[in-house]
Parts: C-alpha cells; sequence; structure tokens
C-alpha cells in the first residue's frame, strides 16, 4: 500500500530587496474626512506650526530603537488639526531597517477593526483576502517569525484578519469558552509582535481610535504596558472623547507620551494658505487674514477652503499661474456643518483655556468665578501633594487673577459672557455664561473624568 502523500508545504516566506522593503513604508490615502490630506490640485504646503510635536515623535523612535524600550505615543486633537499629517511627515523620515504599519478603527465599531488592518498590512493581505494562496503566504510569514509547530498560533492570529486553519484538539476545547480564546488569542497576538520586532524595529499606527471598539482600547493598553525589552512604538491617533471613554489610558505603559494638537496659531495657519495657493503668486492680505479668521486656523478647513476656490471658479487654475479673483475670494462662506465649526473653534483654544471650560462645564451652562478657582486649588493642592510639595494659599491669589484675565479673553473671543457684577446670584462673584450651548456639550463630551 503506498504511504499517503504529504499535503504540499506552504512556499518560503520570499525574501525582498530593500527596495521591496522600502515599499512597504508607505502611508495610505483614504476617503473618509478623517483621513489623511496631503495637497490640492498637486500643491502641497510644507508641515508648518508643528516643528515642536514632531520632534517629540522622533525622540521617541528613537528611544525605542536605541533602548530596545516600547513607547506609546497618543496624538490627540479635535477633527482637522492634522494628526495623519503629522504621523506622515514621521514616516517619511523614519529609515530602514524599521518598518512601519499602519491600521485604522472603523466608524461603525467594528471589534478589532484596528488590530485587523494593522496585521493585514503587516501580512500585504487585502481586505477579505482569504484564498488558499493568502492562507499559504500567512502560514509562511508566521513561520518565519516565530518557528515551527504554530497551528494553534496560525489559529489565534488568523482569526484577527478572517483567515480560517483547521482546528486541533486543544482548539476544539478553547472554543467552548470564546472569553478564554480571546485571551489566548491576545497573547498570541503580543507574542508575535515582540518577536517580529526582534528582527527589525516596528512603529505601529493606529488612526482614528476615537472609533474604536472597548476590546480594542483594552488590547492596546495590554501591548502598551506588556511588550517587554522590544524595540515598538505604538503611535495611536484619536480625538479628545476617546480619553473620555478610557480614562487609564497609558498609565500602564513602560513610557507613554502624549501629543496634543490644536488649531495652528494665526502666522502659521497664514503661512500654510499661501502655501497651498503658491501657484496664484501674491495673495493681498485681507483675504489672507479672512481666510485664517473663517477656519479657525484648522487645517483642513484651509484645504477645503481653497479647494472651494478651486470648485466654484474663484480660482482659475486653466493655466500654469492661478488667477485668483479676490472679490470673489472675499466673499467666499466655508460649506461646513455647525459640529464641524464647533470643533474649530475648541481645537483653537490654548491647553488653559481649555483647562478653565471644562472646569467650568461641570457646574452646567451657568458658573462663578470662585467656583471655577476652588477646582484649580484643589488640583493644585493634590499635584503638590502628589509630588511631595508644600503648596502655598498665596498662589491663590494669582490663580484668581489668571483665571479672570482667561475669562475676559474668552469673553472677547465669543466663547463667554461674564454678566455685570450687580446681576450675580451670588454676591460679591463674577457670573459667567456660556455664549453658545453646543460649544460647552462638546467640551463637556470630550472631557476626561
Amino acid at each position: 500500500m503506498p504511504p499517503a502523500s504529504a499535503p504540499p508545504a506552504p512556499p518560503p516566506a520570499p525574501s525582498q530587496p530593500p527596495e521591496v522593503a522600502e515599499r512597504k513604508r508607505f502611508v495610505r490615502v483614504d476617503t473618509d474626512p478623517g483621513s489623511l490630506h496631503l495637497d490640492v490640485r498637486g500643491v502641497r504646503s510644507a508641515l508648518v506650526g508643528r516643528d515642536q510635536p514632531l520632534g517629540v515623535l522622533r525622540d521617541v523612535v528613537s528611544r525605542a530603537v536605541d533602548f530596545q524600550a516600547p513607547q506609546l505615543v497618543t496624538v490627540v486633537g479635535n477633527q482637522g488639526t492634522g494628526k495623519s499629517r503629522l504621523i506622515a511627515e514621521l514616516v517619511a523620515g523614519v529609515k530602514s531597517p524599521i518598518r512601519v504599519y499602519h491600521g485604522r478603527a472603523r466608524q461603525d465599531g467594528e471589534r478589532y477593526a484596528a488590530i485587523a488592518t494593522l496585521l493585514r498590512d503587516r501580512f500585504q493581505l487585502a481586505p477579505g483576502d482569504a484564498d488558499p494562496i493568502a492562507h499559504q503566504r500567512f502560514a509562511a510569514e508566521v513561520k518565519e517569525v516565530m518557528g515551527e509547530g504554530q497551528v494553534e498560533t496560525l489559529h489565534f492570529l488568523g482569526s484577527f484578519v478572517g483567515l480560517d486553519f483547521p482546528p486541533s484538539p486543544f482548539l476544539k476545547v478553547v472554543a467552548e469558552s470564546p472569553r478564554q480564546k480571546d485571551e489566548i488569542a491576545r497573547t498570541v497576538l503580543r507574542r508575535f509582535i515582540e518577536l517580529d520586532a526582534s528582527k527589525s524595529p516596528l512603529v505601529l499606527v493606529l488612526d482614528d481610535l476615537q472609533w474604536a471598539d472597548d476590546a480594542t482600547l483594552s488590547l492596546v493598553s495590554e501591548l502598551a504596558s506588556g511588550l517587554g525589552g522590544s524595540p515598538i512604538v505604538i503611535l495611536a491617533s484619536t480625538r479628545p472623547e476617546m480619553l473620555v471613554r478610557s480614562p487609564g489610558w497609558g498609565q500602564g505603559a513602560v513610557d507613554h507620551e502624549r501629543i496634543d494638537l490644536r488649531n495652528l496659531e494665526p502666522d502659521d495657519a497664514e503661512t500654510m494658505f499661501r502655501n497651498l495657493l503658491a501657484k496664484c503668486g501674491t495673495i493681498p492680505a485681507d483675504i489672507a487674514d479672512a481666510a485664517v479668521e473663517m477656519t479657525g486656523g484648522n487645517p483642513y478647513f484651509l484645504e477645503q477652503l481653497v479647494r472651494l476656490f478651486l470648485g466654484d471658479g474663484t480660482i482659475d487654475a486653466s493655466g500654469p499661474t492661478w488667477k485668483l479673483d479676490a472679490d470673489r475670494a472675499a466673499a467666499a462662506e466655508l460649506p461646513i456643518s455647525i459640529e464641524e465649526a464647533i470643533e474649530a473653534r475648541i481645537a483653537a483654544l490654548e491647553r488653559d483655556e481649555r483647562d478653565l471650560l471644562e472646569k467650568a462645564a461641570v457646574f452646567g451652562n451657568v458658573f462663578w468665578l470662585s467656583a471655577v478657582i476652588a477646582l484649580s486649588r484643589l488640583e493644585l493642592e493634590e499635584t503638590a501633594a502628589n509630588d511631595a510639595l508644600d503648596y502655598e494659599w498665596g498662589d491663590g491669589e494669582r490663580t484668581r487673577r489668571r483665571m479672570a484675565d482667561l475669562v475676559y479673553a474668552l469673553a472677547e473671543r465669543d466663547y463667554l459672557l461674564p454678566l455685570e457684577t450687580a446681576d450675580s446670584t451670588l454676591p460679591g462673584d463674577i457670573e459667567i455664561v456660556f455664549k453658545h450651548n453646543l460649544e460647552r456639550e462638546l467640551v463637556v463630551k470630550s472631557t476626561e473624568p
């Protein structure tokens, strides 16, 4: 009786010449509203106003590689503040042997979507790619990283990307306990990433985590705290509301860096606007000023404004030199939703201005200066206690002056409305009203507990 023929072995992992490996380091450009925006009609502005956060990102990558230490970076900002562009600028400067892979959460909250897209990028799998060739390539790559005897590993890793492998008797037992199966899959993923990073450093970019399901946020937190001694950077990009859902985010990580992005400063916003209109030659100062005011310095809205000019004929782009109709540009209105306009105004706040509004919003649409000062003093006392420092109550007067200055600065920009002292329901105190309740609601929504 002839022996049974052995099943064909998966093809060996193809060796990759440097130019192929280099092509794998790319940044996706999606059609999603929150995705990366590179240019407008072939014109791309140089990155402006982001030297400091870009320097932080580069330092983080260097620490991960030089000290073989995992790093977690969270880039936080409202829509259009340039999170994806900042990350793209970092990735453009990353050199071999560092490898970069991208994942993205889905707006529908699909479980582990960010992890699935990350692994598909790692294994070069297209969405829905589950044919025999995809299985063989996946198995070969896993074998190269983790060695022989990886039946269970293939099963658990494959579950993240929709690839099914024949179960072993052990897997059949585990399948009866979905929770245990999920825990093992997460452990296998962590081990795979550790071993993969031992071959060459990794930068794992996870975009739009404000849409991620709770299981994904939990898994990323586990990875950040459990990847010991590995040259890995987990680079998370999110809007502030994710931190409300996950208040302990980053606390267990070996090293966590948070970067808050707000709208560009007026001078930087004007520079970006002029860069986008470089083909127009000289731009009148009043047009540039109006553009900065209309967009609040939001990079995405600046790009949208230039697209509007191109779409409605304000800019004639038929020749090598663009022609700008100044009268039409002065009359233009950016077609954005109320929600987008509010997000842009909140993103334009300085950190201490936003901090004041977060404290004020706790009390509702109406608050009092002394109440915000009280919360600030409590925060100062807690900070002093944690840092083993002496807190001096003399700092209270400086806090009062600073808070009062911020209130009136925000009033000048139409965020707040201080009432006359005689009209205050608390005698001798300053009563203040949020000028726009929708702005207060967004501040509440994005305030960490």
